[in-house]
């Protein structure tokens, strides 16, 4: 366990009066404090490493609750575990790039534009988009009726009561 200094209690004092929702809106600050019963935690968005501090009779201490991580043993790059790593990163990220084609494209045809050549020229289809759109709309037509229907079922069970 270690004793903190007084300009660290003080530190943590000052934080742990700040507001919750002043913390969450720093969402790049390194360190977030939670307060706790019998204290306050203190996570280190850097490392990991997860304090406990209290204030007791010395003073404000705190004892490491989670060690930060540790730095891999050796350098993974260039193994081919390190190969099939960046080969599914190129794949999952090609993936997504052909989605938010995609995305773009159903949004223009909902918007009433046609969508532009790229889209066109990726094997993505307007009319498969289209019956994209049309599935859409027959779900949520289905989940429209089906949720009226049992507002009216609710409705004439609580009219009969």
């Amino acid at each position: 366990m270690r004793i903190l200094t007084p300009a660290l209690a003080l530190f943590v004092v000052g934080a742990v009066a700040l507001d919750s929702a002043a913390l969450a809106q720093a969402p790049t600050d390194r360190f977030q404090i939670e307060e706790t019963e019998g204290g306050v935690l203190r996570l280190d968005r850097v490392t990991g490493a997860v304090d406990h501090c209290a204030l007791g009779d010395g003073g404000w201490a705190c004892e490491s609750i989670v060690e930060p991580a540790a730095p891999p043993e050796r350098d993974v790059s260039g193994t081919s575990a390190w190969r099939d790593l960046e080969a599914e990163n190129a794949r999952l990220s090609a993936e997504v790039a052909r989605l938010e084609r995609r995305l773009a494209m159903i949004a223009a045809l909902v918007a009433g534009i046609e969508p532009d050549a790229q889209a066109a020229a990726d094997d993505l289809s307007v009319d498969d988009a289209r019956r994209d759109i049309d599935r859409a709309v027959d779900v949520t037509g289905h989940a429209i009726r089906s949720f009226r229907s049992l507002i009216e079922t609710l409705s004439e069970e609580e009219a009969a009561r």
